[in-house]
């Protein structure tokens, strides 16, 4: 919500019935309302939206703004790259959580010329064969020492965590080689392999943007063994404390951070989902 005030102060008040979008001229729109925002970005003569309540996405064309009396709209310091914008909301469909993402580099006067990409909000369940082929495509990209995102359909728990923290995903795990994941949950640390897993499980693999050396990647790999090997236990006060910071923004936590913070931290590439 500090995100969404913080923009909204540097916005300046219009009246829809009497603008037309221009990307030109504006880049970030916003649509007030007094427990919940919902705010954008201006594409040449479309509105790229994002509800914060429900994490919905939409477009909004020149002629379709409705009737709301007032709406705030700015123009960022740092010109936008337009081009890469709309060549990235292509590639993610829209997806809510790149323009969440998007939005918090220009509140943070970051340049927006690289971006994390997202999977797409919606993913078919993939079965018997079909995900075999899934996997193994995935396995075949990975290296030791990326990261797997992961979530589950029908999971509480899973639910939960994307729901606090603001992410697409609950889980994160790494890569060991050979289809294997280091994992970490409530049973603690367990090596499992992704051929194993639910029907109802997405993944995503993200790999590092910037060059990571092969001893590198074999170090991170060996880390996650031994400490899985140790007995690590699962933090459960932790995922509290990171609940309080997420939910009720105590400054606690800060060093440390959750699934979102991985994420939009802007570090990683996609590779490959499903």
């Amino acid at each position: 919500m500090r995100l969404l005030n913080s923009i909204v102060e540097k916005a300046r008040r219009a009246d829809l019935r009497l603008v037309e979008l221009n990307g030109e001229r504006m880049d970030v729109i916003v649509f007030p309302h007094r427990r919940w925002l919902r705010m954008g970005l201006v594409l040449d003569k479309e509105a790229l939206i994002l509800d914060y309540k429900t994490k919905m996405s939409f477009r909004v064309r020149s002629g379709n703004l409705g009737f709301s009396p007032d709406v705030f709209v700015a123009k960022c310091k740092k010109p936008l790259n337009k081009d890469f914008l709309e060549k990235y909301f292509l590639e993610n469909q829209d997806n809510p959580y790149g323009i969440q993402n998007i939005l918090s580099l220009i509140h943070h006067g970051e340049e927006v010329t690289t971006a994390t990409q997202f999977p797409p909000l919606f993913l078919p369940k993939l079965t018997g064969g079909n995900r075999k082929v899934a996997i193994e495509r995935m396995v075949k990209l990975a290296r030791k020492g990326d990261s797997i995102f992961s979530s589950h359909r029908h999971d509480g728990v899973s639910a939960t965590i994307r729901k606090y923290d603001r992410s697409q995903f609950s889980h994160v795990a790494s890569y060991l080689g050979d289809g294997e994941v280091a994992d970490i949950g409530p049973r603690g640390g367990e090596i499992n392999s992704l051929y194993d897993s639910d029907d109802n499980t997405h993944f995503a693999l993200y790999t590092f943007k910037v060059d990571v050396s092969d001893e590198s990647r074999q170090a991170i790999a060996k880390s996650a063994r031994e400490g899985i090997s140790k007995g690590i236990r699962f933090d459960y006060w932790g995922i509290f404390l990171m609940f309080l910071r997420k939910r009720f923004k105590f400054p606690v936590m800060r060093n440390e951070p959750s699934v979102a913070d991985l994420l939009f931290s802007n570090s990683f590439e996609l590779v490959s989902y499903f």
